[in-house]
């Protein structure tokens, strides 16, 4: 795990914009005993040695150290969702609340603004999410209808707070590996969030809907019925219309198909499969991989070993990386909420991002230990069969 990054102070930056930090809201509160099992209630899909360190940053007053919570790799971070997973209620999805935002006590609010929905949204995720999404669309499109699907790119809001009217700023801290030029530490990210977004316009049907898979367990397309936190950022890394957005349908529908296989052959998965099966950039990545030949989204967490036997889906699987394994600088570059990394306000990971390397090494460097492990296995071998050779005359 990272040492705290030295960047975190710079979100102050982002004050003017009527933020508060996680920090500034636990210095004030912090008090109230009962504020940090609410707070822990937030980060359900951590396992208990994170939450303990949650507990302990408030106890001990290192309030920095909430502002780049968790830090953690995504290997680490699998094995903290495999545990919260054992000790949870089998019942629970560890997902999302119903939007909100809901009091929660200390002046803090949790959960999605709602936007009212005026258009055929509802309906028409529920029926894309049924079969033949493509067919749908493309009945649409022979009536007139315009369809384009845009993949967007935002910093994921795990936290989703305010405290006293004002935006808390959440973002979940990754340990990419990839370690900074001239300094004994790895590059930290708030984790991204990606999301195919699908827009239909037309004499008959309106809709905005969007597509990922969430911690609540759900591979599905939903109506964009929530207003998004400001600090969260976004961007549109690409924009597929005509036969593109269409063939883009039919892989969506194809991900939907088989995540609901997968959660069907595999109950015993905690969070519906959420990081065994991916987090939101996973199905993301399936589709982007079928439409321009390779993938630009970090983190994918996915078992490949789950996806055996699924025909296509399963073919493009086999082809994504991995970042449990290793974990490049261009792939975590092109998933930020940015054009480019000069466009972040927060100064300090700009310049990390411009020293770091270009992989990740802590998940690979061990394998250089193989090569004096064999030989020595190899010395060994032929020690003893030359002894029994020896014997034997």
């Amino acid at each position: 795990m990272g040492a705290i990054s030295p960047m975190t102070p710079l979100l102050l930056l982002l004050m003017s914009q009527d933020y508060v930090l996680l920090s500034d809201v636990a210095k004030e509160v912090a008090a109230e005993p009962a504020f940090v099992e609410k707070l822990s209630e937030q980060f359900g899909i951590l396992g208990p040695d994170e939450i303990n360190r949650l507990r302990g940053y408030i106890r001990d007053k290192q309030w920095k150290a909430l502002d780049s919570f968790p830090g953690l790799t995504i290997k680490t971070l699998g094995r903290s969702i495999r545990m919260a997973g054992r000790v949870l209620p089998k019942s629970s999805s560890g997902g999302e609340s119903a939007p909100g935002p809901k009091d929660i006590g200390f002046g803090l609010q949790f959960g999605d603004e709602l936007l009212p929905v005026k258009d055929n949204s509802v309906e028409w995720a529920a029926r894309l999410n049924q079969t033949n999404p493509k067919g749908a669309l493309e009945e649409l499109v022979k009536e007139g209808h315009s369809v384009e699907i845009h993949d967007r790119r935002y910093f994921a809001n795990f936290g989703d707070l305010k405290y006293k009217g004002r935006e808390v700023l959440t973002p979940f801290w990754l340990d990419t590996g990839i370690p900074i030029d001239g300094e004994s530490r790895t590059l930290l990210v708030p984790a991204p969030h990606t999301q195919y977004e699908i827009f239909i316009t037309g004499h008959r049907v309106n809709a905005k809907l969007c597509f990922y898979f969430g911690i609540d367990g759900k591979a599905i397309i939903r109506p964009i019925d929530t207003k998004d936190q400001a600090w969260i950022l976004g961007h549109t890394y690409q924009t597929y219309k005509g036969e593109k957005a269409l063939e883009a349908m039919r892989i969506i529908g194809e991900v939907i198909r088989v995540y609901a296989e997968i959660q069907r052959a595999h109950p015993e998965l905690p969070f519906g499969g959420y990081f065994a099966l991916g987090v939101c950039n996973d199905p993301s990545a399936i589709v982007e991989m079928k439409l321009t030949g390779k993938t630009t989204l970090y983190p994918l967490t996915h078992d490949k070993s789950l996806f055996e036997g699924y025909g296509e889906v399963s073919e493009i699987v086999a082809r994504l990386p991995q970042d449990e394994q290793s974990t490049s600088k261009e792939r975590v570059v092109a998933s930020l909420p940015v054009a480019s990394p000069d466009q972040l306000n927060l100064a300090g990971l700009r310049a990390d991002i411009a020293r770091a390397g270009q992989v990740s090494t802590r998940s690979t460097w061990y394998y250089w230990l193989v090569i004096p492990f064999a030989a020595c296995c190899y010395w060994a071998y032929r020690r003893y069969t030359a002894k029994l050779r020896n014997e034997a005359r």
